[in-house]
């Protein structure tokens, strides 16, 4: 457990500078999960004022949604934007602080590494890690929202097929926890043969 707590106070250490944009994508993030289930309510409601022949009510549908869908846009525009230029910061600041860290480090202490292992850690770990920090806590955040918003709107209309859906949900979630760790499992193994293979490759 301690290896781990260290690792996170590290990983926190290094993206304390981007926690704004980190949140502020988090936040946008939320606003948009919370489109996606105004579209599709409205969606129902355009459809059923539709079936009614009911004109006005199907107009104020229409326009509703139409505003909603100019909102989806906008925001996962800026989302796609801030995510971008947060992710090559917070990249290039990792990647800074290592090489400063390797510059002025023991050099015995640096020849216990391949230098191409060094580089895959480097590159491809610091992508991945910025990723997690930058797109991937913030999806989850947003998307858990998305879940118990839609939730909560499907218990207003369908409460029987919400319930269903509340059983079910446990089932889904120990399936993902035993994915995700074997997901986990592959991806250590791939990135040491990356490290490996780029050190079989500069060796030729």
């Amino acid at each position: 457990m301690k290896p781990y707590i260290k690792i996170l106070k590290w990983v926190i250490g290094q993206s304390r500078s981007y926690m704004f944009p980190v949140i502020l994508i988090t936040v946008l993030g939320t606003i948009l999960s919370f489109c996606y289930v105004l579209t599709a309510i409205l969606s129902k409601n355009l459809i059923d004022a539709a079936a009614e022949k009911n004109i006005h009510q199907a107009v104020q549908a229409a326009s509703a949604f139409s505003v909603i869908i100019l909102m989806k846009v906008g925001i996962q525009s800026s989302v796609s934007i801030l995510s971008a230029r947060t992710f090559e910061k917070l990249s290039n600041s990792i990647r800074q602080g290592l090489f400063s860290r390797i510059i002025h480090s023991q050099w015995l202490d640096i020849t216990k590494y391949h230098s191409e292992d060094v580089l895959t850690r480097m590159t491809s770990d610091v992508g991945i890690l910025s990723n997690g920090i930058v797109n991937i806590l913030p999806g989850i955040v947003s998307l858990g929202i998305r879940l118990l918003a839609a939730l909560a709107a499907l218990l207003a209309m369908e409460p029987m097929l919400a319930v269903l859906t509340f059983v079910l949900a446990p089932c889904a979630i120990l399936l993902s926890h035993f994915l995700g760790q074997k997901f986990k499992d592959y991806h250590i193994k791939i990135q040491e043969s990356e490290g490996r293979y780029r050190t079989f490759i500069q060796e030729q």
